[in-house]
């Protein structure tokens, strides 16, 4: 599809502006609702190890969506309208291999030669797109149709990430940018790139694409990245690391009180 343009160091892209945020929201988003959760009887939590499980919501119920085998988690992160489910666990030693539930059947969705694989979204023709990491941490996209795996890599930038494909096959993702700001969204549409960048220069992501051509995402304004963490993320880094903790003692000495087994 396209040719790399260019790759960061070893450990760059999974250090980046743009995989940290994403993965950040994430860990924070997990501890508030793990929190949350445990203040309710009944509502959906981890599994009875502690790990993180992915959910389908349908017809007012919850159904609890976990990779057998897992290691630590299973999250899901797209549907199309026949209810196929894709998403990325944990396989250990910080690994992840992407998913695709039809049914209740589990098949890993893993790209030939990459050390991880995260399946982000799927469209009603069962294409799939999502983010490989290479054994040097550069990251790429990849579009999963047919039994093939093509890679997605934007010009001009150094990493991609696709997250999401309606069904005319439109992409949209996220790019790590070259030079003093992190990252922009883009549509690939018709073998053409479309940088989306949400005024004023900053960090953006493109999340999703409906058959109208509609894009959602998010956006972050930001001053260039500078060479060292911010105080900032450091407070968001150790909030989530503390949240979790306190969401993991609660789940512990509930289950105490309930005699299951820790």
């Amino acid at each position: 599809m396209m040719i790399d343009s260019g790759a960061m160091p070893a450990k760059k892209f999974l250090e980046s502006e743009v995989y940290m945020n994403s993965r950040m929201r994430l860990v924070v988003s997990i501890g508030l609702l793990g929190l949350f959760c445990l203040m309710l009887p009944g509502s959906l939590r981890a599994d009875a190890a502690g790990q993180q499980v992915g959910y389908l919501y349908s017809g007012g119920t919850f159904t609890t969506i976990s990779v057998p085998g897992a290691t630590f988690f299973t999250t899901a992160s797209g549907i199309n309208d026949a209810g196929q489910i894709v998403g990325t666990y944990g396989v250990g030693d910080g690994k992840t291999q992407g998913f695709v539930d039809n049914g209740g059947v589990f098949t890993t969705i893993s790209v030939p030669g990459a050390t991880n694989t995260e399946a982000n979204g799927i469209n009603d023709a069962g294409q799939i797109v999502g983010l490989q990491v290479s054994a040097f941490e550069t990251g790429a996209g990849f579009l999963y149709s047919g039994g093939t795996f093509t890679t997605i890599s934007v010009p001009s930038t150094t990493d991609t990430i696709a997250n999401g494909i309606n069904d005319a096959g439109q992409i949209v993702g996220s790019v790590v940018l070259p030079g003093p700001f992190p990252g922009a969204g883009f549509l690939y549409s018709g073998g053409t790139f479309t940088r989306i960048s949400v005024p004023p220069a900053g960090f953006t992501d493109a999340m999703g694409i409906n058959d109208a051509g509609q894009i959602v995402g998010d956006h972050i304004p930001s001053v260039p990245v500078p060479s060292v963490p911010e105080p900032g993320t450091l407070t968001l880094e150790l909030a989530g690391i503390v949240i979790i903790a306190a969401a993991a003692t609660l789940l512990r000495r509930n289950q105490e009180r309930n005699g299951q087994a820790v």
